[in-house]
């Protein structure tokens, strides 16, 4: 305290006081025995949080701060009961606003959970081998990481179980074969579940929580999906398109041929992408890292658009052919061209009769009174045939998005002809095959056939009252 006041805080002469205190106390514990140990540490622990070295705490460097916290959970901690590794733990730089174990704790944790995420997603390409992961489950038997539980974030803490949980766990799936090249990795494992994982009276229950919230992320997210593609025109499905594209293989430049499958049987960095982007806008919504499944992936990409082929059979997905890709991504590029206008009337001409009599125009032509356009197509001009006897309010429903593909209600419609009269083929992602007459009833821009009929042959009533 005399060179902080004589020096100041960023005195060499201070930090060399301040390093001389910190060592003298990480001496008395290093050397401590077992039969011993708790007194020791229980002394240490009073001299660490009494008034004058916690003043000292936010002239320490990190690297001094972090010292001193291992040696700590190394050494004191374990010799002491709850209430008093609770009262170090949350005392130790609370003064100053810097709790130098708790802080540690944390970022003990990021690092072992960016460590094994990255690891779980790479694996087992080298360097990420069995080797790789027997390094990173050491390093989170680190003794500060059995309080966890003092973490203030309680997504950080989740976030660092998820982690470790899912690579346990794939030492029991689909890569078993780890455990005979790398037999500590049984060891290993074993450790952390009863150091991170048991509950009293229950054992380890590491697979059991586990499946719990794996289940409760996958439900978030698809009713997440389901609000997402509920919203009138799909908005954020185009950012999603726009994430995944350079995660998936180019299309071929030759032929018209789809691209190569990209495997999703495990963690992946196209299901991150995901998970990110249903987490955009969505405060409340922030899965962990490898947390959603194929049948969620699935559930929404097929719903992305025909850009993205999804094998029903095996978990792989893939870039659509340009041909078939066509048509959704103008609707997501750009905005739907309406129906075109009715063509102004035609010239008057004159009178072939006599030049004496006055010229007059002709009466409105049945394309006129129809209401029918320019038509590009057989498609076009059956479609506009079709909605002949619709109310030209209601005609604004209807709206053509590229060749063959309409919207009609907010529904993208693929349109094809059979013998001259006009079929749906495709509604959105489903295969229909009904005539254009029944979709337009089927939304309510033409009246039922009993209904139009009861009105055309309905007879007056009769009078039975004589």
């Amino acid at each position: 305290l005399c060179a902080l006041l004589q020096h100041g805080k960023d005195s060499p002469t201070t930090q060399e006081r301040v390093k001389a205190w910190t060592d003298c106390i990480l001496d008395r514990l290093v050397g401590i025995t077992a039969s011993g140990g708790r007194a020791v540490a229980i002394e240490v622990a009073e001299e660490c949080l009494s008034v004058p070295f916690q003043r000292l705490i936010p002239l320490m460097s990190e690297d001094m701060r972090e010292r001193l916290a291992d040696c700590l959970g190394e050494h004191a901690l374990l010799h002491m009961d709850e209430a008093q590794q609770k009262n170090l733990l949350e005392g130790l730089g609370a003064e100053a606003k810097c709790p130098v174990l708790i802080e540690r704790i944390e970022a003990l944790m990021a690092s072992c959970t960016k460590e094994l995420n990255t690891w779980l997603a790479l694996a087992p390409r080298f360097p990420f081998t069995p080797l790789a992961l027997a390094d990173a489950l050491a390093r989170a038997e680190h003794p500060l990481l059995r309080f966890f539980t003092f973490a203030r974030q309680p997504s950080q803490k989740e976030a660092f179980l998820m982690a470790v949980a899912l690579c346990l766990q794939s030492l029991r799936t689909r890569l078993r074969w780890m455990g005979s090249a790398e037999p500590v990795l049984e060891r290993l494992s074993h450790d952390l579940q009863q150091r991170l994982f048991f509950v009293k009276n229950q054992g380890a229950v590491m697979e059991i929580w586990l499946a719990s919230r794996l289940k409760k992320y996958n439900e978030e997210a698809a009713g997440r999906v389901a609000s997402i593609l509920a919203q009138p025109g799909v908005p954020k499905l185009l950012p999603l398109k726009t994430k995944l594209l350079p995660l998936l293989p180019p299309l071929p430049e030759s032929d018209d041929q789809p691209g190569d499958w990209v495997e999703l049987d495990g963690p992946s960095p196209l299901a991150d992408a995901v998970a990110e982007w249903l987490g955009e806008d969505a405060a409340n919504f922030k899965p962990p890292q490898h947390t959603l499944s194929f049948d969620t992936l699935r559930n929404l990409l097929l719903r992305a658009g025909r850009w993205i082929e999804v094998d029903r059979e095996q978990p792989r997905i893939r870039l659509a052919p340009a041909s078939v890709a066509a048509p959704s991504l103008q609707m997501l590029t750009q905005k739907p061209a309406p129906l075109p206008p009715p063509p102004l009337p035609p010239p008057a001409l004159p009178s072939p009769t006599s030049d004496g009599e006055s010229q007059r125009s002709p009466g409105p032509s049945p394309v006129d009174e129809s209401g029918q356009g320019e038509v590009d197509n057989l498609i076009d001009l059956l479609m506009n045939e079709a909605l002949a006897p619709v109310n030209p309010e209601m005609r604004n429903l209807v709206q053509k998005v590229s060749h063959g593909v309409y919207r009609v209600s907010g529904k993208e419609v693929t349109l094809h002809t059979v013998s001259g009269a006009l079929y749906v083929y495709r509604i959105g992602d489903s295969i229909k095959y009904m005539p254009i007459k029944s979709l337009l009833i089927e939304e309510g821009l033409l009246p039922s056939e009993e209904v139009a009929g009861s009105r055309q042959g309905s007879a007056p009533p009769v009078d039975t009252s004589s």
